[in-house]
Order: C-alpha cells, then sequence, then structure tokens
C-alpha cells in the first residue's frame, strides 16, 4: 500500500516559482505529506505532491464534484449557483476599471471552467466565452445541462494549437491556479493564447488572510493532495511577473458571498470569539458528521479570503525547450 502511494507522488527539489532549493516545512499531515515554505520567495507548496495523471483521474470523476461524504462545502459543486453571483460580481468589478469599447467583440476563455458557471456569467452580461477543463465528467456536464461552448484539454495543450495564439481578449482562471502542478507554464501558455495587452483576471486563496492565520494548518484550503500551491499577494504577483503580466489592480474578496451587513458582522463576531473553541470540539467528532459541521467552524467567509488580480499580457513569452522526462 505505502509502495503503491510513493509511486503516485513526486518530490520537487526546488521553489516551482523561484527555483531555490532552500526551504522550511510549515505544516505536517499524515501520511508524510507536507507542505513547505520557500526561502527566498516564501512560496507555500505541497511536498511531495500527486502527479499529474492521477490528479487528472481524481478531476475527472464525478465523485470530486458531487460527493457528500468527502466534503460537506463542496458536496454537490453543480448545484452551488452562489458561484455566478461571484464571478458576475469579478466581471462588474473588472469593467469600472476597464471599460469596454461599444459594439466590440470580446472574446473570453474560462480555464479550469468546470461545469461552467464562470462562462453563464460571463454569457449574462453579453460575451462570448469558451472552456476549457481536464475534467471529462465537468465538461460533459457543462455541454449537456447548459450547451456550452467547452473542449476537455489543459491550457498547455491550446496553446500548442496556432490557432488559438492571440485569439482572446480576456482569460479567466478562477481557483484553478493552486491545482496545477506547474503554475508559471500554465500562466506562459495562457499568455501565449491572449492578444497584445490582453487581460487575465486570475483569483486563488489567499495565504494572508484572518482565516489562514486564525487556523494554521486547520485553514480550508490547506489541502496538499488537491491544492499544490500555496499564494500571497506578493508570491502571486511574482508568478504573474515571470509569466509576461503586469498588474493592474488587486483585490481582496470573500470567496463566496454574503448579502446583508448584519449577516457579515454577526458571522465576524461569531468566528472571532468561537471559532476555534469550535474546531477543538469538532475535530474530535466522528469523520462523517465532522464534515456536517465543518463548514460553520472552519469556514468562515471574511472578506480577504481570496485574492483578485486583474492584470494585462505586457510580452509574448518564448518557451524554452523542455527536457525529456
Amino acid at each position: 500500500m505505502r509502495e503503491n502511494t510513493i509511486k503516485r507522488r513526486e518530490i520537487i527539489t526546488h521553489c516551482p516559482i523561484c527555483s531555490s532549493e532552500s526551504f522550511n516545512i510549515r505544516f505536517k499531515y499524515p501520511s508524510n505529506k507536507k507542505i513547505i515554505s520557500c526561502l527566498k520567495c516564501s512560496h507555500m507548496y505541497a511536498r511531495p505532491r500527486l502527479k499529474f495523471k492521477f490528479l487528472k483521474e481524481i478531476y475527472s470523476s464525478k465523485k470530486y464534484f458531487v460527493n457528500p461524504n468527502e466534503r460537506a462545502f463542496f458536496n454537490n459543486y453543480p448545484k452551488e449557483e452562489w458561484r455566478k453571483e461571484k464571478f458576475s460580481w469579478i466581471f462588474n468589478r473588472f469593467f469600472e476599471f476597464v471599460k469596454p469599447v461599444k459594439g466590440e467583440q470580446i472574446k473570453i476563455l474560462d480555464i479550469g471552467c468546470a461545469v461552467g458557471f464562470a462562462i453563464l456569467a460571463a454569457k449574462e452580461l453579453g460575451f462570448e466565452c469558451e472552456g476549457i477543463d481536464i475534467s471529462k465528467w465537468a465538461i460533459n456536464y457543462a455541454t449537456k445541462k447548459y450547451q456550452l461552448n467547452v473542449k476537455e484539454c489543459s491550457v498547455k495543450d491550446l496553446s500548442s494549437d496556432p490557432n488559438y495564439h492571440n485569439k482572446f481578449d480576456i482569460i479567466l482562471m478562477f481557483d484553478i491556479i493552486e491545482h496545477l502542478t506547474d503554475p508559471i507554464t500554465n500562466l506562459q501558455a495562457a499568455n501565449k493564447l491572449l492578444i497584445d495587452k490582453g487581460f487575465l483576471l486570475i483569483t486563488t486563496p489567499n495565504l494572508e488572510s484572518i482565516c489562514a492565520r486564525l487556523f494554521g494548518r486547520r485553514y480550508e484550503p490547506l489541502d496538499p493532495d488537491l491544492h499544490l500551491h500555496y499564494f500571497t499577494r506578493n508570491s502571486l504577483l511574482l508568478t504573474l511577473k515571470k509569466s509576461g503580466f503586469t498588474p493592474i489592480k488587486t483585490l481582496l474578496l470573500p470567496d463566496y458571498p454574503i448579502s446583508g451587513k448584519i449577516t457579515k458582522y454577526l458571522h465576524l463576531i461569531f468566528h472571532l470569539f468561537f471559532a476555534k473553541i469550535l474546531n477543538r470540539i469538532v475535530f474530535r467528532l466522528p469523520q462523517k458528521l465532522m464534515y456536517y459541521i465543518l463548514p460553520y467552524t472552519v469556514s468562515p467567509r471574511f472578506k480577504d479570503n481570496e485574492i483578485l488580480i486583474i492584470t494585462r499580457k505586457i510580452h509574448n513569452i518564448s518557451f524554452p525547450k523542455k527536457k525529456r522526462e
């Protein structure tokens, strides 16, 4: 069993962002899984990590998106329509800073589109949008349920087709960069698909958020199996710069919208004073029961839970030849 687990994982010897080999261990988890922090750029990443082949198997199954026995906060992704509201909010914020030319046809690509909520939000605003994802199940769902223009492939696969070079005005990478084995290579591939001075909108969990500081190793996004990378604002900006992008605006947002001022304040007070005590109780409960209570304790939705960076392509990236593995 242990031998099979080892074969499924790989150890990277250097930081995926700055290539430094100096690190310290930040968090330890069962089965020798760790999250380590680079001493040079402070980027955090999982080590060892699942190989891409096995990650693709996980993401391609229905069980990843619809699995009430695993995580109560993610037990039925296709029904979580609040995500569409979140993406609409992001689009509206983007167009406050970037005014579209009247009558101009804007082409949008959603990388890691899942079942298509961001595409639906873009279409409601009148934009042409297509998506890609490595999940066979998600692509089939988006096609059959919403008849969306989506394709099963990775961004690196798409960038190898010259027909897609310099095609899109805007690329979306919502809650996807933390799942990628090599963020810079994937961002460079996205760079190739954008027109000159095209825009990239990217979100990821914020490692400097109140939640991350409060809950440490129990912070919800810390999942060394599926979340391979953990960004602060500075480490994400460094990653984007190395990939040929320049930031226009950085925003902080909750990972899902909470409506109403009273609700927000009650939520904040509850978690500041009671969350840590509740966590100690919850983690002693049987696993099945724990996952139904977990979202209300470990998962407070403060306004800084995610980083949103609106960024622009500044130059084309030339791709170095990769060594054969």
